[in-house]
Parts: C-alpha cells; structure tokens; sequence
C-alpha cells in the first residue's frame, strides 16, 4: 500500500460466527439439507392441500394471523418454489409444487 492508504483487519467474535456463515435468505433452497420450514409454513401447506382453492384472505383467518403475516409466508413459499397459484387471486388456486 502507498502512502495515504491504510489497511483495516476485522475480527469476528466468536459469538458472531454463526451469524456470519448463514446464507441469505434468497439464497436457501428446498434441497439445502438445514432446509425446514417454520410452523405456519407447514401449516399452509397442509391448508392447500385440503383445499387448493384457499385464498390467502381465508387462509389467514383459518390460521388465526394477519394477512400480512399469511403474504409473507406465501411469498416465502413461491420464492423457493414450493407452491404457485393457477388463476386469479379469487377464482384461482395453489399447486404444491413437487408433491407427490
């Protein structure tokens, strides 16, 4: 380095390190093999799987959480590809992608 430059090492405390190693959340994929899905994760995918024709409004009041809540989970699902939605967002209905 020349002059005017100065060089700058970080250290990570070790509580940090975890932290550090994990992946982004756009990152993980339904293969990876640390991969689970959270409690209202599941309990969506079971939802569609009774009925495909759910829509998200019903799916939050059939859960007990807010809509909000119930977006993000749906969102987080399709980013990973574990469901989509044929249709309309009234008359269509979710695919669980991958299942058997």
């Amino acid at each position: 380095m020349g002059p005017g430059y100065f060089e700058v090492d970080f250290f990570i405390h070790p509580a940090f390190q975890e932290l550090s190693e994990l992946k982004p959340k756009n990152q993980v994929k339904k293969t990876d093999p640390d991969f689970r899905l959270n409690e209202n994760s599941e309990k969506v995918i079971n939802l569609i799987r009774t009925n495909p024709y759910y829509t998200a409004s019903e799916l939050a009041i059939t859960l007990g959480i807010s809509s909000r809540a119930i977006e993000k989970i749906i969102g987080n699902l399709k980013d990973i590809g574990l469901i989509d939605r044929i249709g309309s967002r009234k008359s269509g209905y979710w695919v669980i992608i991958g299942s058997e």
